[in-house]
């Protein structure tokens, strides 16, 4: 039997499309016309003539429409999609201990276009999204995870050195995974660096400028998921300890900033991968001579944290004797070298460590 449509509709008439949302593979479509001449039947690619088609797989079809004396007014043809919703999260806010996520969802044709729909809409009281750790769920949302055309949400104190998805499920049988978040985490990283005092010339002190030079950055042994190397990112640098941004700048695995009058200075790095930021407190001296000088060489003192709070740590080898002096000169630290100290129990201020016949200059905080 033929269907005979009682719709005010008109020739080659717009076909509203409900496209199918995975899991489903199926939608379903409709002729809406707004004017004469009016299609009395209508036979779709399948040979249905109903008014209505469901069942309609993914791929091209067409309807085509007839007048009462079964003369062809119309050939539409369209194209059913498989839609899927979108998920995926973000890092949003990097922090040097923990960092920010945010869940995103998005649904193509939500309720936007006048042609264009999912054949099935989630209910946003009744889908959700969860982040996911290591494949367990630490956060599950307690409200709607889903607002046509999409939401986020974020969500802080993550954890560096994990994998990190986000899992929107519930109405409409869905089930969508983002890609996998890889939280690399430096540990305690360390700058290997080339730090010059005042090289001559004149400036406001008297003597001359001097350069500060990031080799590279390495992470450290206590890192739970290193990053591949070299680390790339952002070299910013501030004047400490006021961490007034001097809008210097620079990109790459490495970093170079000279004309630099004496006086400490903070060295930041952000990485390009989701990596803590890794940050020292370096000064230049007011003399001509060459001052810290860092580097892979094993000779040299590698301190860390920077600043410090609670426990410095050093590059120890076991032997020898440590000693902290402060900028009066006064000793105010002296024992083994064990690799580590207490020093919450400091002053705030500068202190320069000496382990043997290395040293190195710390900030307590």
């Amino acid at each position: 039997m033929v269907f005979a449509l009682s719709l005010s509709s008109s020739a080659q008439c717009p076909v509203i499309l409900y496209h199918p949302l995975a899991p489903d593979t199926t939608g379903y479509a409709y002729i809406n016309c707004f004017g004469p001449p009016y299609p009395t039947y209508l036979i779709w690619d399948n040979a249905d003539t109903t008014a209505t088609e469901y069942g309609l797989a993914v791929g091209p079809h067409f309807v085509d429409e007839y007048d009462s004396a079964w003369v062809l007014i119309g050939h539409v043809p369209f194209q059913m999609e498989q839609l899927e919703l979108d998920v995926w999260c973000q890092a949003a806010l990097q922090l040097p201990d923990s960092f920010s996520l945010m869940g995103f969802s998005f649904l193509e044709y939500c309720n936007t276009q006048i042609s264009n729909h999912p054949s099935c809409i989630p209910g946003p009281q009744s889908t959700y999204m969860d982040f996911v750790m290591d494949g367990n769920v630490v956060v599950h949302t307690a409200g709607p995870a889903f607002l046509c055309p999409g939401q986020y949400f974020p969500v802080t104190g993550f954890d560096y050195g994990h994998n990190y998805q986000v899992h929107v499920y519930g109405s409409c049988s869905l089930s969508e995974w983002s890609p996998v978040l890889v939280a690399f985490s430096a540990g305690t990283a360390q700058f290997n660096m080339n730090i010059v005092n005042l090289n001559g010339g004149t400036n406001n002190f008297g003597g001359g400028t001097g350069s500060i030079e990031v080799v590279d950055v390495q992470p450290g042994a206590d890192s739970p998921l290193p990053p591949p190397l070299p680390l790339t990112g952002f070299f910013g640098l501030y004047e400490w300890p006021s961490q007034t941004d001097l809008g210097l700048w620079q990109w790459g695995s490495g970093a170079y900033w000279d004309n630099l009058l004496p006086g400490q200075y903070q060295v930041l790095f952000r990485p390009d991968s989701l990596c803590n930021p890794v940050d020292t407190i370096v000064t230049i001296d007011a003399a001509t001579a060459i001052g810290d000088v860092a580097g892979s060489t094993t000779d040299h003192l590698h301190i860390w944290p920077q600043p410090v709070h609670d426990v410095l740590h050093w590059n120890g080898d076991g032997n020898g004797v440590v000693r902290v002096i402060d900028m009066n000169g006064r000793v105010v630290h002296y024992g083994p070298d064990i690799g580590w100290m207490e020093v919450a129990d400091l002053s705030t201020g500068m202190y320069r460590l000496e382990v043997g016949d290395r040293w190195a200059r710390f900030v307590k905080w």
